[in-house]
């Protein structure tokens, strides 16, 4: 549990200077013009917020699995999943 609270610190701390990075570069929502007009509002919206949190996450328990001197490789594993859903989800943004 502790964990998961110091990555949700993390993320948080980090979240709007990346935000701001995003906007900076100008990576924003795409609207496709034969979309609904309720969409509208999405536009120039910064996309790829997730990944800001899966690093954190990521980086949370991979220090975790440090500290629990790399006993369980499983872990390994279950890191390499969410990151390959984070591209995914990257891509699609």
């Amino acid at each position: 549990m502790l964990f998961a609270l110091v990555s949700l610190a993390i993320s948080t701390v980090l979240l709007f200077p990346y935000i701001g990075w995003l906007n900076k570069l100008q990576i924003q929502q795409y609207l496709r013009e034969d979309g609904p007009a309720s969409h509208a509002q999405k536009a120039r919206t910064p996309t790829a917020g997730g990944v800001c949190i899966i690093l954190s996450a990521c980086a949370t328990v991979i220090a975790w699995w440090i500290y629990s001197r790399g006993d369980q490789k499983e872990v390994l594993i279950v890191v390499a999943w969410g990151v390959i859903c984070g591209l995914v989800g990257l891509v699609d943004d």
